[in-house]
């Protein structure tokens, strides 16, 4: 079967939802101190900079 008519409607698209997120709350020195300790082992300062800004969104979030 073949399409026999194909409609193009223009026009703006609708809104995104907002996502809605946690506030997050500041690492303790002892937190900080420890992610820092479990970190010093990773040469690669670009991969040790994402496992940190990770390692702080998952103890800020209580996870």
């Amino acid at each position: 079967r073949t399409v026999s008519r194909l409609a193009l409607n223009q026009g703006p698209l609708p809104e995104r939802k907002k996502v809605m997120t946690r506030a997050t709350r500041n690492l303790t020195a002892d937190e900080q101190g420890e992610l820092e300790q479990s970190l010093s082992s990773v040469k690669d300062s670009q991969l040790r900079r994402a496992l940190a800004a990770l390692g702080t969104s998952i103890i800020a979030s209580d996870g």
